[in-house]
């Protein structure tokens, strides 16, 4: 058994985790951490939100949202078609870093560290807001 660690990049354990060995400092795990840090919806996300409403888009968010995790879980479900479908999704709902980067994806192959990592900093992001929402009366006032 090797040194200890601290493994940083959500619940789940996968191949993209970023590790350091215990002891690493707080400055270079802060430096880490922030690079797996949920942002904030972008502002074509909270346009979407004022011109369709809450009722309309979140079903999507939350569909992006299960979809990439599906991806993420089952490495090879990651097709041609699907790779199209998340980058169009992804970026027709403000996430547009992800959609550019689900468009390289190569057909067939499993997504590479950086879109793996980008579509769990959008899993992350969704599911939060999702359930700000639902604890608030007005979603839209989830804003920066």
């Amino acid at each position: 058994m090797g040194a200890p660690q601290v493994r940083v990049g959500g619940d789940q354990v996968f191949d993209d985790d970023e590790v350091l060995p215990v002891g690493s400092g707080l400055e270079t795990f802060s430096i880490l951490a922030e690079r797996w840090k949920p942002k904030d919806l972008s502002d074509a996300t909270l346009r979407l939100l004022d011109v369709f409403g809450a009722a309309a888009i979140l079903p999507m968010l939350s569909r992006l949202a299960d979809t990439l995790e599906s991806v993420l879980t089952t490495p090879d479900a990651a097709t041609e078609t699907t790779s199209h479908r998340l980058a169009g999704l992804a970026g027709t709902l403000g996430f547009t870093a992800l959609s550019e980067a689900w468009l390289v994806v190569p057909p067939g192959l499993a997504a590479p560290v950086t879109v793996r990592r980008l579509s769990r900093l959008a899993v992350g992001t969704i599911r939060r807001y999702i359930a700000a929402a639902e604890r608030s009366s007005t979603p839209i006032a989830l804003r920066r």
